[in-house]
């Protein structure tokens, strides 16, 4: 499986707290970790090979910066913002040329809040 964490949002509903310079999945809402990070770190089952980041130009160097064990080559630079959409078929045409074949590919949201995180483990696994 290849996870792709979505984190190119602007933050443009959580306004004042997340603004366009540092949208909210760079934020540390609870404890220590961004949500970024904690989207990261919940996906600890997979090889960081396999797990990629979808986000547009001006945050690349900030998931770089928050998540220093993802390979470089895992961020995905969206061309133009255009949504979630044109971002997931961004990733998925990069990710099947990098991968020809039948690979499954998740699509993680890095604003979302997971609290039963084993469950969600459990779920993953199983819709692969």
């Amino acid at each position: 499986m290849k996870a792709l964490i979505l984190a190119g949002g602007t933050g443009t509903r959580l306004w004042p707290v997340s603004r366009e310079k540092k949208p909210k999945q760079f934020h540390a809402f609870r404890g220590d970790r961004t949500l970024l990070q904690m989207t990261y770190a919940r996906l600890d089952f997979l090889r960081p090979a396999d797990i990629f980041v979808s986000t547009s130009a001006p945050y690349a160097a900030e998931v770089r910066c928050q998540l220093p064990k993802l390979p470089k080559g895992n961020i995905f630079i969206e061309p133009e913002s255009r949504d979630t959409g044109p971002a997931i078929a961004y990733a998925a045409h990069k990710l099947s040329k990098k991968f020809p074949g039948s690979e499954v590919m998740s699509i993680i949201y890095a604003d979302h809040v997971i609290q039963n995180e084993d469950e969600f483990r459990k779920k993953l696994m199983f819709a692969e």
